[in-house]
C-alpha cells in the first residue's frame, strides 16, 4: 500500500496535498505561524469518519497527520517514515487531556464548594419553595424558581469556600479533610478567596435583584452565620452544633419566602424546625466516629467533650419529629394524613436513636447516620404528596 497522509508545509501556507487511498479532509484550518495548532476537524478514510483531529507542528519542520486505515495498516509519513497515530490513539489522548483538565481545574473548585452539601442545601430550598401555598400550579413562576435555585447555590458555594479557607491548618490534621484542595495545594488561598467572593456576590445579587430582599437577607444571614460564627466557634464551644443547626434550618425558609414574595408564614417555621431537629441525629451520629479527628484538630464537639449529651440530644430531637409533624396540618401546609403517614418514617429514626443512646458504638452510630440520609428525602416527598 502506498504511503498515505496529509502533509503540512512548515511555512504559514494552507494544506498542501492529500495522498491516495480514499483519505480526504472534510474541513481544515490553516496556521499563520509555524508553531500554531492545525486542526483537521474531520477526516474520512473509506467508510470511516474520524472527528476532532488536532495537530501541533514544531517550528521549521515538516509535519503530517496519521490515521489508521480500515485494515489496520497505519499511514506512514512519506517524508519521515514515522507511523501516524491511529484514531483510537487520538481519541485516548483527547480523553486523557479532558480528564486531566477536570481533575486540575474543575474538581478542586467543586470540592472547595462542598458540592454534596451544597446540593442538599439547594434541595431543601426547593422543598420550601414548592411547599409554599403561593406555588400552586396556576401561579408557579418558573423564572423565580430557577433564580432562587441559582442564587442559593452560589451563596452555599461561597459559605463553604470561606469555611475551608479559615480551617486550612485544622483540616490538615484530620483524616477526613486532609485531601481538601487548599490543604493539598491544588488551590491557593487567593484563588479560594476570589471564588468565595465572586460566588457570594453573584448569589446575593441574584436573590436581591431577581427574587426579593427577604430571600437575599436570609441568604446573607446563612453565609455570615456559617462562615463568621459557626466556623470559629468550633474551636471554643460545643454550642457550634446548635449554631450549625440554625444555619441548616434557614434554606427551606429562604425558599418559602422566595415563593411568597417575602411574606412569612408559620408553615415556613415548621419547615425550619424540621430541618433544625433532623440535623442533631444526623450530625451527632456522624461525629461519634470522628472524635479522634476532632481531638487532633482541637475542635470542641459534643461527641468529644460531652458524649452523653451528644446521645441525649440526638434522641431528643428524633422524638421532636412527632410534634413537628403535627404542626404542618395545623398551619394548613398539609392534610391531616401527613402526621400519621410520617409515623412510618419517624418511628424507625426514634428506634435507631434509642439504640445509639443505649449502646453507643461504631455500628449503632453509623446505622443512625445512614438512616437520616433516607429520612429527610422521604419526609419531603411525603410533605409534597400531602400538600394542601
Amino acid at each position: 500500500m502506498a504511503a498515505t497522509g496529509i502533509m503540512f508545509h512548515p511555512f504559514p501556507l494552507k494544506l498542501i496535498s492529500v495522498y491516495r487511498c480514499g483519505l480526504r479532509p472534510i474541513q481544515t484550518a490553516t496556521r499563520r505561524k509555524p508553531t500554531d495548532k492545525i486542526t483537521a476537524t474531520s477526516l474520512e478514510v473509506g467508510s470511516h469518519r474520524i472527528d476532532n483531529l488536532l495537530l501541533k507542528p514544531t517550528a521549521n519542520k515538516l509535519h503530517e497527520f496519521v490515521v489508521k486505515l480500515p485494515g489496520g495498516t497505519p499511514i506512514i509519513s512519506s517524508a519521515t517514515g514515522i507511523p501516524v497515530p491511529t484514531g483510537e490513539e487520538i481519541k485516548h489522548r483527547y480523553l486523557v487531556k479532558t480528564r486531566t483538565a477536570y481533575r486540575t481545574r474543575i474538581k478542586p473548585y467543586l470540592s472547595l464548594a462542598k458540592y454534596r452539601l451544597t446540593g442538599l442545601v439547594v434541595i431543601t430550598t426547593i422543598g420550601g419553595y414548592i411547599l409554599c401555598p403561593s406555588t400552586a400550579l396556576s401561579t408557579f413562576c418558573l423564572s423565580t424558581f430557577l433564580l432562587t435555585t441559582v442564587g442559593t447555590w452560589f451563596m452555599s458555594c461561597s459559605a463553604n469556600s470561606l469555611n475551608q479557607l479559615l480551617e486550612v491548618p485544622f483540616d490538615s490534621q484530620m483524616n477526613r479533610t486532609r485531601g481538601r484542595p487548599l490543604v493539598t495545594g491544588r488551590l491557593s488561598p487567593l484563588q479560594a478567596l476570589m471564588f468565595a467572593s465572586s460566588t457570594g456576590l453573584a448569589g446575593l445579587s441574584t436573590l436581591y435583584l431577581s427574587v426579593n430582599p427577604v430571600a437575599a437577607g436570609l441568604g446573607l444571614l446563612t453565609l455570615l452565620l456559617y462562615a463568621g460564627v459557626y466556623t470559629p466557634m468550633k474551636r471554643y464551644s460545643i454550642g457550634n452544633t446548635w449554631c450549625g443547626a440554625v444555619v441548616g434550618a434557614l434554606p427551606p425558609v429562604l425558599g418559602w419566602t422566595a415563593a411568597s414574595g417575602g411574606a412569612f408564614h408559620l408553615g415556613a417555621l415548621s419547615l425550619g424546625l424540621l430541618l433544625y431537629s433532623w440535623q442533631f441525629p444526623h450530625f451527632n451520629s456522624l461525629s461519634w466516629n470522628l472524635r479522634g479527628d476532632y481531638s487532633r484538630a482541637g475542635y470542641h464537639m459534643t461527641a468529644l467533650c460531652n458524649p452523653k449529651l451528644c446521645r441525649v440530644v440526638a434522641l431528643r430531637h428524633s422524638l421532636a419529629m412527632l410534634p413537628i409533624s403535627l404542626s404542618f396540618p395545623y398551619f394548613s401546609v398539609t392534610t391531616w394524613y401527613f402526621p400519621f403517614a410520617a409515623l412510618l418514617i419517624n418511628l424507625p429514626l426514634i428506634y435507631l436513636s434509642v439504640n445509639f443512646y443505649r449502646d453507643p458504638s461504631r455500628k449503632t452510630s453509623r446505622t443512625l447516620f445512614f438512616s437520616t440520609l433516607f429520612h429527610l428525602p422521604l419526609i419531603f416527598i411525603l410533605l409534597l404528596v400531602c400538600k394542601v
